[in-house]
This record gives structure tokens, sequence and C-alpha cells, in this order.
């Protein structure tokens, strides 16, 4: 009968394979690979012993840069049962005749036994070789404590209000003087008008202009929402109708509209794995949109995400 691994496996990839065990094998092969970020891992690969020259089948096989790990794999969730001492026995008999093994790791549907975690405490000292126990198992709200699912994007938006800006330009003693001269003595009044963009020298030849000054911003903006500032231009001039006069600075006061948004970034997958360490703490969740990036070959090969 299918077990509730076999049903998440269905759920997940829309199939199960064939063989009793296989589905919950190639979940740790790829829970193995998702959580050393590193190596090739195959399923259900075949080694060699040594020693005795026997046929060992590895439900995972993992080859790091640094070492070669199997991986023994048991669901035992369709009748309810802990994996026992006898299992991690047959593990550490394969590792002894295996030399080029480094170590060996455990994976578990359902928990293991007291005698189960002493014999892996004690794995290294008898054998050489370390065996580490891992849990795989469908998550609950408590696993997911911690893990993030929702991240909250909060943005406050300062956007200069530029139609409501008032610029200043500061004229020179020079330029006010000129101005003056041009007013003849029975005027009370006189209007000079001009588009400033630009800023120029002496002969009437661009300098800067207000876009570039201000290309970097308006500066800090005040607890009333207006930026205030000056930009210092002595030996500057503009055009003040069609004379050109001299200024040592321009002003501004600028309004600013703050707006705040919101959005959220959610992770609605479900059908979630929880990879538990040797104590039974949750260090890893798997969600089926994560475990549905991969496959394997014909020959047990993982085929990871392309995009990694």
């Amino acid at each position: 009968m299918p077990s509730p691994i076999d049903e998440l496996y269905q759920m997940i990839f829309g199939y199960v394979p064939k063989k009793a065990g296989t589905a919950f094998e190639r979940l740790a092969a790829i829970a193995t690979y998702v959580t050393e970020e590193d190596g090739v891992v195959r399923h259900d690969a075949a080694l060699k012993g040594a020693h005795s020259g026997s046929r060992y089948q590895v439900d995972v096989l993992h080859q790091s840069a640094e070492a070669k790990t199997m991986g023994e794999a048991k669901d035992y969730t369709y009748r309810g049962g802990k994996v026992g001492r006898s299992d991690l026995q047959k593990l550490a008999g394969a590792l002894v005749d295996l030399p080029d093994v480094a170590k060996g790791v455990f994976w578990s549907a359902t928990d293991y036994t007291k005698p189960a975690r002493q014999y892996a405490q004690m794995a290294k000292g008898m054998t050489g070789k370390e065996i580490l126990l891992r849990g795989l198992r469908e998550s609950t709200g408590f696993d997911e404590q911690g893990f993030i699912k929702s991240i909250c994007v909060k943005g406050t938006y300062q956007i200069p209000k530029l139609a409501e800006a008032i610029w200043t330009v500061h004229l020179s003693p020079q330029g006010k003087a000129k101005l003056l001269g041009l007013i003849s003595d029975d005027e009370t009044r006189v209007e000079f008008s001009g588009i400033i963009n630009d800023f120029l020298n002496s002969s009437g030849v661009k300098i800067t202009s207000i876009f570039e000054l201000t290309s970097g911003g308006y500066g800090n903006i005040g607890e009333d929402g207006v930026s205030r500032g000056c930009f210092w231009l002595p030996d500057h001039y503009i055009w003040a109708t069609k004379v050109l006069v001299s200024i040592c600075g321009l002003e501004y006061e600028i309004p600013y509209d703050i707006q705040t948004t919101t959005f959220e970034i959610t992770d609605n997958s479900t059908y979630r794995l929880v990879v538990l360490d040797e104590t039974g703490a949750p260090v890893r969740i798997l969600t089926d949109e994560k475990i549905r990036e991969f496959d394997f070959n014909s020959d047990g090969l993982l085929i990871k995400p392309k995009h990694r």
C-alpha cells in the first residue's frame, strides 16, 4: 500500500515510482543536494565492497569535491515504525567494506529509536566513520516557525514637487549696478525677463546648467517637508532680456510629496518537507516548488535546476 510519502510525491510530481520506497529515496537525494549545495548526487547507485566483493545498493550517493558520502533512506510511515539499531548496523557494515566512502547519512521519514541514536553516536569510534542521522518528513506549522514565508516591503517615496519650487537668482553687486544703469530717470519700474536654464561666462559661453547642478538631488529634506539650499556661482552670468548680467548664486526651496506603499512577496507553496538534524530540529524547509525543479535521468543521476 502507498505510504503518506508516496502520496505526497504523487501530489508534487504527478506519479509514484513503482518500486516501494523509491519515492522517499529520491526525495532524500534532492534534500541531500539542497542541504549540501555542492557536488553530484545519484539515486540507487551500486558500489562494490573492497574486502567482501559484495555489491552494495546505495540509496543516495553524494560525491563532493572533498569526499564521497553514502546515504540510506527508510520510509516507515506506512507502519508507523521508527528506524532501529539494526538498520544502522547494516549501513556501518557497508562503510567498513567501502574504503573510499568517508561517512554515512541515514534519512528517515519517521524517527529513530534510542538504541539507534546511541549506535550512531558510537559509530565513528567503532568503524572510523561517522553516521549522521537526518529526518525528512512533511512539515507542520511548528516546523516552519522561524523560516521566512512572507517578505513585506514598505517603501517611503519622497517626490520633489518641482512645479511648486521657488528659485531665486542672486545678482552680484556688478550685476545689480548694470541693470540699474539701464533705467532712465523717468522710469520707476523696469522688467527684465528670460528663461534661465544655463549659466554662462562673461563671453556668453555656457559653464553649467540647473540640470547639471541638481543632478545629485536637492539635499536634505527638512521637518516641514521642504529642502532648501543654494549654489555659489561667482563669475557666472545669465541673460536678462538681451543683457548679460553677472550673478553670485542660485537659491531654491523644493517642497516634497511623501508617499508610502507596501507590497508583499509571499511563498504560497504547499506540500512542504522539513529536513531535521540529528537532534530532530528543523534545519531546512523544502517547498513543492523547489522539489519540482529536480529530476533524475535513467541512471539515477540527479538533474539539477538549470538556473543553479
